[in-house]
């Protein structure tokens, strides 16, 4: 099955660098592509990792004049990587989303997704860690395979009302849930993959489903 992985990586993420290319380097089935986005600081340490040499990777370069809050930030990377990837890679129909600090436990979970895809399937979100408060579910893009057909039709947006803003991908994650519950598209939302997570003091936290049963929903 080709693929190709997309992962934003935040000017905070210098401490998950080995952990990311560790990984991807363990699965049995690699991604054609790699698209990453993210400032100069983090993509001369990704890029110049030894394991970065083994793959072909796409960098999308974060406009370094601009600062903005954490929703604007994210929301920008994940619609900037969309368009990246779609017009990049126009032959591929599986996109895996994932954040860098956050990766699968099983080296064949390419081949597991094979076991749960079928035709109408056009996306399949697997619950996983919240970083905060600790001990809760986050049900985000942070794991998720998407199909071509669902990354081309809906954009990663946000929006701001009297200065609060939601966006990243909450706001995509509520219109697809819409089209699954309402118009009849294919979706999966649940526990199918099991996940390790490393935090920014290096701690590795491991999801499993008996982990989920206990956890509360963020």
């Amino acid at each position: 099955m080709k693929y190709v992985l997309v992962s934003p990586i935040g000017p905070q993420k210098h401490y998950c660098c080995d952990f990311f290319w560790a990984e991807i380097d363990k699965w049995e089935v690699p991604p054609e592509t790699i698209y990453l986005y993210g400032k100069t600081v983090v993509k001369e340490q990704y890029l110049g990792h030894p394991s970065a040499a083994k793959y072909d990777v796409v960098w999308m370069m974060e406009d370094e004049s601009i600062i903005p809050r954490f929703i604007p930030a994210t929301t920008m990377a994940r619609e900037t990587l969309r368009r990246a990837a779609l017009e990049g890679s126009p032959e591929c129909e599986w996109f895996l989303l994932v954040d860098p600090d956050l990766m699968p436990i099983r080296s064949d979970h390419v081949q597991v997704f094979n076991h749960y895809k079928y035709d109408e399937l056009v996306v399949l979100l697997s619950w996983h860690p919240s970083r905060y408060p600790k001990g809760s579910i986050r049900r985000g893009t942070s794991f998720m395979w998407t199909h071509r057909d669902l990354l081309e039709g809906v954009p990663f947006t946000m929006a701001t009302v009297r200065g609060q803003s939601t966006g990243d991908d909450l706001i995509w994650r509520a219109i697809v849930r819409q089209l699954c519950v309402k118009d009849g598209i294919e979706g999966k939302f649940g526990f199918y993959f099991e996940t390790k997570h490393i935090a920014d003091d290096g701690e590795v936290q491991f999801f499993n489903e008996e982990d989920s049963d206990r956890c509360v929903f963020k």
